[in-house]
């Protein structure tokens, strides 16, 4: 079959997979009888309520706020059998709810937030992060399986968050085994389409040219749920159209005009079972269905809030205290080295307005710190967690941070570092401590012209 006409059955049959447009309300009133009326919704009873801990800081009205951030607070869904599953912008997670009764299973915490809905498949759940992994999931427990990482470790900021330079803000489309994803949003820094191994991570095929030309309409910034048709990968080019991927090496479609990008919106109901799951604007999410299966009593949950989760600890409180006002920081970037529990970044971030990154060395120990700080509900909004091996240059742009201390010099170790602290530290107004285990009492460290003395 020749390239021009496979090309011409891609489109049409993409355009008859396309929603039909409703009807308007002027043919409503004219009464256009060649269009047949639209079914009545059947009736509906609410079974639960699950409310998340980012409802309690959500707008409740959408005026005045920028559309951009319009779904920041949206908790996207996919429902599979007893599971329903949901991906968080705001508290960088993907959780997994009992379908039946709303109440939490598991939850997985990352390095960033997750924009789109998660993808089940055979036992797994796939979601793409801003942190530029590919996480695959256990269904049943939450615990990694593998994960795919961006091209290089380099990280820029958007909307005031530090991201990976090559986020992945498609889902992840699996079929036959293979795990479809898009990475990156600016084509000038490099923009790739990857075919991935849905069981091991492994990368079968990677598209790097789409970007090439990055002034041009067609330049790849692929961002939105992808699909496949016959033997072709449409993936969504942000507000750009259509761009097409032969899906078994990855080549690109010639394309001679862009083609119109389907709808999706991330409150988009989704059905299981019987069930309809809603997710809201404020983080919100109820389950429906026929008032015959309702349960005797629907049940609201909310999501608890805990305060304290690593119990008393005045040392770090009294050395947190002396920190800010040493410092004379209360705002920007903070950026908490040689982390053993978390508890010096968490005291930082409840005593301030700080966006603090906190810096382990091990994974074991970075996992139960996100678990508990998850359950303050500041993770992602004001506390991230990252684990870097000793040595490893901190992948973070240079001049960011307002303040930096070590909460490994609490306990008496030595802070990390120095050289990589001088990249990160701010001119002019930066601050980087030293902090003396006995007393508590911050002495500043100077570390390039940007340092207090």
């Amino acid at each position: 079959m020749k390239p021009r006409r496979r090309n011409m059955i891609a489109c049409l049959a993409l355009l008859l997979s396309l929603p039909a447009i409703p009807e308007t309300a002027a043919q409503q009133k004219k009464g256009d009888k060649t269009k047949s009326a639209k079914p009545a919704e059947p009736p509906r009873e609410r079974y639960w309520t699950f409310r998340s801990r980012q409802f309690r800081i959500a707008p409740e009205d959408l005026k005045g706020i920028d559309r951009r951030f319009h779904l920041d607070y949206v908790l996207p869904l996919a429902a599979s059998g007893d599971a329903l599953f949901f991906t968080s912008r705001i508290d960088h997670r993907i959780g997994c709810l009992d379908a039946a009764t709303g109440k939490p299973r598991w939850t997985f915490t990352a390095d960033a937030g997750f924009f789109l809905a998660p993808t089940h498949d055979a036992g797994k759940v796939y979601a793409g992060c801003d942190d530029g992994n590919v996480y695959c999931l256990d269904a049943k427990t939450g615990k990694l399986i593998w994960k795919s990482p961006p091209p290089a470790e380099r990280t820029i900021i958007a909307y005031g968050k530090i991201i990976s330079a090559w986020p992945v803000r498609t889902n992840v489309h699996v079929e036959e085994g293979v795990a479809y994803i898009g990475r990156g949003i600016f084509p000038h820094d490099g923009t790739f389409v990857e075919a991935l191994n849905a069981q091991t991570g492994e990368r079968l095929w990677r598209n790097s040219s789409a970007g090439e030309n990055p002034y041009e309409w067609s330049a790849l910034s692929p961002a939105g749920y992808l699909k496949m048709v016959g033997d072709q990968l449409l993936v969504p080019n942000d507000e750009m159209g259509v761009r097409l991927f032969f899906k078994a090496d990855g080549r690109t479609v010639p394309i001679r005009r862009r083609l119109r990008r389907w709808p999706h919106f991330p409150t988009m109901p989704v059905t299981e079972d019987g069930r309809r799951f809603v997710s809201t604007y404020r983080g919100e999410i109820y389950c429906e269905g026929p008032p015959e299966r309702k349960p005797a009593n629907p049940v609201e949950l909310d999501e608890p809030i805990v305060k304290n989760p690593f119990g008393n600890a005045p040392k770090v409180e009294t050395a947190a205290d002396a920190i800010l006002q040493h410092s004379g920081v209360s705002k920007g970037y903070a950026f908490v080295l040689d982390c053993e529990k978390g508890a010096l970044a968490l005291a930082l971030a409840r005593k301030s307005e700080l966006l603090v990154y906190a810096i382990f060395s091990d994974e074991a120990k970075a996992s139960v710190a996100r678990d508990r700080i998850q359950r303050t509900g500041l993770y992602g909004r004001r506390i991230t967690i990252r684990t870097l091996a000793p040595g490893v240059e901190i992948p973070y742009p240079a001049r960011i941070a307002d303040l930096i201390v070590s909460e490994g010099a609490l306990g008496g170790a030595l802070p990390g570092d120095l050289e990589d602290s001088k990249r990160l530290v701010k001119p002019i107004r930066g601050v980087a401590l030293d902090i003396h285990d006995k007393s508590c009492i911050p002495t500043t460290a100077r570390i390039g012209s940007g340092t207090k003395s």
